[in-house]
């Protein structure tokens, strides 16, 4: 785990969620965190977890930004692989406002608002490999915005502290490749997001 934490401390890894929107800011990793956030999920049947708690490595982050009546929420994660690659999922979530965030919500379509162009309301949800964290280089990049195939669903929130949970689930194709990858049983656990 120590051979592991290092290669990846001295590298970077990006993740890009693909579609109309732009891309993930670069995965900036911080040392030392024990915060309990946590997304975990079946990629076409396999195991995939980042959790914050478990190493002393933030994996999982959220990003929040806000402009006039609209708000664009980032979360992803990334998994270390023993062969020194990494995988990371996420997904975004748009709307009006933050505030409207709420447990209950299910989002199942991701929609350029037409008052608003480059804005988006709903959820898509990504994932890549790359065979190495330093590496610009993916194996896959594939989302959910290619197939129209989305469950997004919030199970609690806590604007005060900024964290939320849910469960989630998406097909997620690489157009370029042909590559389709089903993301089953998502879970994402206290996920803070920042501005």
């Amino acid at each position: 785990m120590m051979r592991r934490n290092s290669i990846f401390s001295a590298g970077l890894f990006v993740f890009y969620l693909l579609g109309t929107t732009s891309c993930i800011p670069e995965f900036d990793i911080d040392i030392i965190n024990n915060k309990e956030e946590k997304i975990t999920c079946k990629l076409d049947g396999a195991d995939f977890a980042a959790d914050n708690n478990e190493s002393m490595l933030d994996l999982v982050k959220g990003e929040l930004i806000e402009k006039e009546q609209y708000f664009l929420l980032t979360v992803y994660g990334a998994e270390l692989q023993d062969n020194g690659g990494a995988k990371a999922v996420g997904f975004k979530i748009g709307g009006s406002s933050i505030e409207e965030l709420q447990a209950g919500n299910v989002y199942d379509s991701w929609e350029e608002l037409e008052s608003s162009p480059g804005n988006f309301v709903g959820a898509m949800g990504a994932v890549e490999e790359r065979p190495s964290v330093q590496s610009d280089e993916s194996i896959y990049k594939a989302g959910s915005n290619h197939t129209k195939e989305i469950t997004l669903e919030i199970t609690a929130v806590d604007h005060e502290a900024q964290t939320f949970s849910g469960i989630f689930s998406f097909e997620a194709l690489d157009d370029e490749k042909g590559l389709r990858i089903s993301v089953t049983e998502g879970k994402f656990e206290d996920v803070k997001w920042k501005k």
